[in-house]
């Protein structure tokens, strides 16, 4: 398993979701509905994360 991949996966993941969570969050707390289009980012962002890992060997049990 490379390290260095896994680690770029999961910070494509954590940038993606710092850009679209300050959207509606203000100091951690949810200040308004994330819109649609959104919701739908953050799920395909997370559905790509676990196809990455998946593609490297690692399975991820996710439910959404």
């Amino acid at each position: 398993m490379n390290k260095e991949k896994i680690e770029e996966v999961l910070s494509r993941f954590s940038d993606d979701m710092g850009v679209l969570i300050t959207q509606c969050c203000d100091d951690g707390e949810i200040t308004e509905l994330p819109p649609k289009d959104i919701v739908e980012l953050i799920i395909n962002s997370w559905c790509d994360t676990v196809s990455s890992l998946d593609a490297l060997g690692i399975n991820v049990r996710t439910e959404l």
